[in-house]
């Protein structure tokens, strides 16, 4: 017979024991975690694989390879959130697990350029489904008053799979072959798949399919779909050719039409509307998706800035710089999994959001502060305070929101927040390269009009290969150029040391709501259980 969780929290409450019951749900959570890490990994993984899939494919439309992932898992994260309240969350997430292992596979074995950005598209749908339907299956199965430990270990298992992406991409690409960058996904998704299949049962709402379709607002999805889709492409036209190119003008405006007309949907429709527009009038979950796009914003940067930092500084490759930010990396996790233990016994998470906001400005400007100089063991511990800033504001700030909202809207909010924190991302990205390219090509061409023979290898340090300015046989350019291409990065950090400056301001207006072991997100013996057979 399955064992309810709700059993689980009595039991464990007031018991140093652990009943069946909470063993389940350590194996169950600990496959989350797995598959969250395969679903970040998967984003991140192919930024430092691109040489090598050049090298077999050809050159042509490379950028969409990691483009189409980038726009397949971003416009579809908010809707995953009204599906599960309509169909449950166990489809969503069997979906998710599928598509990550078929379209990983095919990836892999892509024969030609348009066939794995195919595969990439379609492994976006399934880490978006996977990225979602973890944090809300924890969400379902856990009291809030214990949800923190959980989450904590949630968040440092999707910290890690970002972070380590563009280490292991590199690494994989340039020992095996690009394809293992793909097929690295299959032993992990069934290590997570399997066990998940069959343990994690959580009963779908009562009612025929028909009227389950009938209910979801397909317009609605396709409105929001095609308005993100739009949106990203301008950004992706916007970095590729130029701001003021008819292109980008185009899907902006095109974006900007079809996000209102979203809108308008979500207010009239008589559906279940994708994204319930009354969730923004809780003060927590407006502040916490804020918050949720400025760390999403800063990680970004950090993630893909930092290591081009240290290659400037230290002539390594990309790799050996990303080898260099494992302080961030051990930070993250050890500062999540703190963070969840505390929240879980002590039933607070302000602090942590606060002092989680000030290390990201404290870190940020501290890297600021760097120079052209080698300074390895200063660096390594600031980018450790930019991790554990990251690592205290993630699972506190959804534990925040979800405090703020009924079970209801559990699953719609937990959906936003990584929504907004892949917006985040994105927006961080693409307005962080904008400014660094624009900064070091404008103070570059005084250079280059000296040394015309030069451009071509400044133009690949600009597309991002640092390392290429010690191949330039020119003693005092050589210095000129790094410490430009430097100061340009230092820019990116002052950015934001500002955008986070403006987090701290925000979460200083979170309210608390007591996190009580009897509310809305207690399991019901009729909605979920794990089974034990």
């Amino acid at each position: 017979m399955p064992h309810d969780l709700s059993e689980f929290s009595s039991n464990t409450a007031n018991s140093n024991t652990i009943d069946i019951s909470s063993r389940l749900l350590l194996v169950v959570a600990a496959t989350l975690s797995v598959l969250i890490f395969t679903a970040s990994l998967t984003g991140t993984i192919i930024s430092t694989a691109t040489k090598s899939i050049t090298s077999s494919l050809g050159v042509n439309n490379v950028s969409w390879v990691a483009q189409s992932f980038l726009i397949f898992s971003t416009c579809l994260q908010p809707a995953w959130g009204k599906v599960s309240d309509i169909f449950g969350c166990r489809p969503p997430m069997l979906i998710g697990i599928f598509s990550l292992f078929l379209f990983s596979l095919l990836a892999g074995f892509s024969s030609n350029m348009i066939m794995l950005i195919i595969a990439r598209g379609l492994m976006g749908v399934g880490a978006s489904a996977s990225l979602a339907m973890v944090n809300i299956i924890i969400s379902e199965i856990v009291p809030i008053r214990e949800r923190g430990s959980y989450m904590g270990f949630i968040s440092s298992a999707n910290g890690l799979g970002q972070v380590l992406g563009p280490l292991l991409g590199g690494v994989i690409s340039e020992s095996l072959n690009w394809r293992w960058t793909m097929f690295i996904n299959i032993p992990l998704v069934l290590f997570s798949g399997i066990p998940l299949y069959f343990y994690v049962k959580i009963k779908s709402p009562v009612g025929p399919l028909s009227q389950k379709f009938n209910s979801l607002d397909i317009k609605g999805i396709i409105l929001l779909v095609l308005s993100i889709t739009s949106f990203l492409l301008a950004l992706n036209f916007g970095l590729k050719d130029s701001w003021s190119n008819s292109k980008t003008y185009f899907f902006m405006t095109f974006a900007f039409v079809l996000a209102l007309s979203f809108l308008i949907v979500e207010l009239k429709t008589r559906r279940e509307p994708i994204i319930d527009l009354k969730l923004f009038k809780y003060n927590n979950v407006s502040l916490n998706l804020f918050g949720a796009t400025i760390t999403g914003f800063v990680m970004y940067v950090g993630i893909f800035f930092i290591p081009e930092f240290f290659a400037a500084v230290y002539n390594v490759s990309l790799t050996s710089a990303g080898v260099k930010t494992w302080p961030w990396m051990v930070c993250v996790i050890i500062s999540s999994i703190g963070c969840g233990a505390a929240i879980t016994k002590f039933g607070l998470y302000r602090p942590y959001l606060w002092v989680g906001s000030l290390l990201l400005a404290v870190g940020f400007v501290l890297m600021y502060s760097q120079d052209h100089k080698h300074n390895y063991l200063q660096q390594s511990f600031f980018i450790a305070i930019i991790g554990v800033g990251i690592g205290f504001r993630m699972p506190s700030s959804t534990i925040s929101a979800q405090a703020a909202v009924t079970r209801s809207e559990l699953a719609q909010t937990t959906a936003l927040l990584n929504f907004f924190r892949n917006m985040g991302g994105i927006f961080g990205l693409s307005i962080s390269k904008a400014v660094q390219n624009s900064v070091f090509d404008s103070n570059i061409n005084k250079i280059v009009q000296n040394f015309p023979k030069l451009e071509s290898q400044i133009r690949e340090i600009i597309s991002g290969n640092p390392s290429e300015i010690y191949a330039i046989d020119a003693g005092f350019v050589q210095d000129q150029i790094i410490i430009t291409y430097i100061n340009s990065i230092r820019l990116v950090f002052l950015i934001c040391t500002i955008i986070t400056i403006v987090g701290c301001i925000a979460v200083a207006f979170i309210e608390h709501i007591e996190l009580e072991n009897e509310d809305s997100t207690d399991l019901d013996k009729e909605d979920s259980y794990i089974n034990t057979h």
